[in-house]
């Protein structure tokens, strides 16, 4: 990636050129006033050599002469002090102009790694359920923390490089100005040494590479361990997991480690060749070139000053080589993010449901590389407003695929749907999502109080609004029961309720949106027979409103036995519909998986 290709991505990203030209203003600025504190010296010095006497300076100076034009037109008089005390305000000018640099690009940065992270963010869960079945949650997370860190330094770095590359420019004019062929030789002597630091830098854009790799497969282990803790240690691996975290830590630490050891390479490296380079320059000066001693001085101080600057831009340029990987692959990811957009091409808003949903012949697939994976196969069904419809059959048989379809989170690849007479794809996305109340298999909690989860999505929902909400799920005596009540902090992932409270709190978060359309996935599977028994109770209340249209996705077949209408999957099809005692008499996939579970559940039992 070259300099310019750095420039396109950053301003892609987000960093603005006003940005860039107040870093580089202040540098400017830095620049300026350190050129005049150090080209003050040589009229200091000319002035000690012939004890002020101005006319014999002036004489055969233009320099000189402009320098007591100046002092006049000041009104202030040319003595050593005054020039010393000019030498030490360009310093201090300069020093100001440095820390006001520092803290503005301080500043640049925290505010870019700001907007960034929040517009990845943003993309991130905008994106298409397609773009999610293949995305790795770990390798997100370390590109918007270290990578997009590492990123803003590269792009500032840049900035700062071209700065520097200004200053050495100016120090060679200046040194050009007093001897063009010691400078030329200098100049040469300079680029051939930074010539011969051209592997270590090539290097450290390889191990930048790796480093940006390690990373990932650090951060992307973090993120699968840490919500499997239970399952590793229930599973005996706390070890084997332990060792293979130490693996790839240890690999991070290495390339780290590699990347640090080739900058303090170049750091020592850098110094005795440039110094070596001012020393020869020096000889030369006296030796062969014939200057004064006034000029040799000057010519020294300057070459002594360009040191840490050519060793500082040297270090920056490495710097940026070592972290252009992270820079590359955060774009990669926002590019990604920006083309896989979840746009909105609908134009109704969605209120109600009067007659029901109708899917005509619909067909949807799974991406499976290059091959595709079909999930739904030419399914035509009618789900009636204001009644229970569940929807069973074996795993994979395509029922999450299939309320998926409803608020649209996946695109069907043939067929039509429609709620009432109109085209589901009519509707704008964000109605539609919000005329859908959904209550996954797993209630997704957050360390909240209960209040808050119930109001999740609901901001202006009022306290009554919650307590009726949580009465409605068959929520409120547990909550009520709790340490702080509906203010009790739920703990990572609900840890402080059962598996059936949890149920329960999360099926009043879906209650309280009003939503006309509930959608249950498989909500008592996980739960024992008297939460189940409670749950059953709840979704009685619910129906007995009978304002809402209820879409049930059910493994348990005693709770979707009192469904108006129950409809059986099988690898994508639609196999069976009807009601329980309907589906009894069909003797099919229905029928057979019942008298399955009651098998079960009586041998369980005479054997307890």
């Amino acid at each position: 990636m070259s300099t310019r290709e750095i420039i396109s991505v950053s301003r892609h990203l987000g960093f603005r050129v006003r940005w860039a030209a107040g870093i580089l203003f202040l540098n400017l600025g830095a620049i300026v006033f350190e050129g005049i504190g150090i080209g003050i010296f040589l009229p200091i010095l000319e002035f000690m050599n012939t004890s002020g006497d101005l006319a014999s300076l002036s004489e055969n100076s233009q320099m000189w002469k402009t320098i007591i034009q100046a002092f006049q037109t000041m009104s202030v008089p040319l003595t050593l002090g005054t020039l010393l005390a000019v030498a030490f305000c360009s310093l201090l000018i300069r020093q100001a102009f440095t820390y006001c640099r520092l803290i503005y690009l301080a500043r640049t940065q925290a505010q870019f790694v700001w907007t960034v992270r929040n517009l990845a963010f943003r993309r991130f869960i905008g994106a298409t359920m397609v773009y999610h079945d293949g995305v790795q949650a770990g390798d997100f997370v370390n590109e918007i923390s270290i990578e997009l860190e590492r990123a803003a330094s590269c792009i500032t770095s840049v900035i700062i490089y071209a700065g520097y590359l200004l200053l050495c420019a100016i120090y060679a004019v200046a040194l050009f100005v007093m001897s063009p062929s010691m400078t030329v030789i200098a100049v040469g002597v300079i680029v051939l040494a930074v010539a011969c630091l051209q592997v270590l830098l090539q290097r450290t854009r390889n191990v930048g590479l790796a480093l940006t790799d390690a990373n990932q497969h650090v951060s992307r282990f973090l993120v699968e361990r840490l919500k499997s803790v239970r399952f590793v240690r229930l599973s005996g691996t706390q070890d084997a997991e332990s060792a293979a975290m130490s693996q790839m830590t240890n690999e991070q630490r290495h390339q780290n480690v590699a990347l640090l050891g080739l900058k303090a390479i170049v750091s020592v490296l850098i110094e005795p060749m440039v110094v070596g380079v001012a020393f020869i320059i020096l000889y030369l000066a006296i030796d062969n070139f014939g200057l004064g001693l006034e000029q040799v001085l000057i010519f020294f101080l300057v070459g002594m000053r360009l040191l840490p600057v050519v060793k500082e831009s040297t270090l920056i340029r490495q710097g940026i080589l070592g972290s252009m990987a992270s820079l590359e692959i955060l774009n990669r990811r926002l590019r990604e993010l920006e083309q896989t957009q979840d746009e909105d091409d609908g134009h109704r808003e969605f209120a109600n449901l009067r007659q029901g949903i109708r899917f005509d012949r619909v067909i949807y697939s799974y991406a499976g590389g290059s091959a595709t994976v079909p999930a739904l196969r030419d399914v035509s069904m009618f789900i009636p407003a204001g009644k229970m419809t569940a929807l069973v059959g074996p795993s994979g048989a395509g029922k999450s695929t299939l309320v998926d379809l409803l608020p649209r989170l996946r695109e069907i690849d043939g067929g039509e749907i429609f709620f009432d007479a109109e085209s589901l794809t009519s509707f704008k996305k964000n109605s539609l999502r919000a005329g859908i109340a959904y209550a996954p298999q797993e209630a997704q909690l957050f360390n909240v109080p209960a209040r808050e989860h119930i109001s999740y999505g609901r901001a202006d929902a009022t306290v009554e609004e919650i307590v009726e909400a949580a009465r409605l799920a068959r929520a409120d005596a547990f909550l009520s029961d709790l340490p702080s009540g509906y203010d009790t902090m739920l703990g990572e992932n609900g840890s402080r309720l059962s598996g059936g409270q949890r149920q329960r709190l999360d099926l009043a978060r879906a209650l309280i949106s009003r939503a006309p359309i509930l959608i249950l996935d498989e909500p008592t599977s996980n739960l024992d027979a008297e939460s189940e028994f409670e749950f059953r109770k709840a979704l009685d209340g619910i129906r007995a409103k009978g304002d809402i249209t209820i879409i049930l996705i059910g493994h348990r077949l005693s709770t979707i036995a009192a469904a108006d209408q129950i409809v059986v999957l099988q690898e994508g099809a639609v196999t069976e519909t009807g009601t329980h005692a309907e589906l009894i008499r069909q003797n099919g996939w229905y029928a057979k998986a019942l008298e399955k579970q009651s098998d079960r559940t009586l041998h369980a039992v005479e054997n307890m």
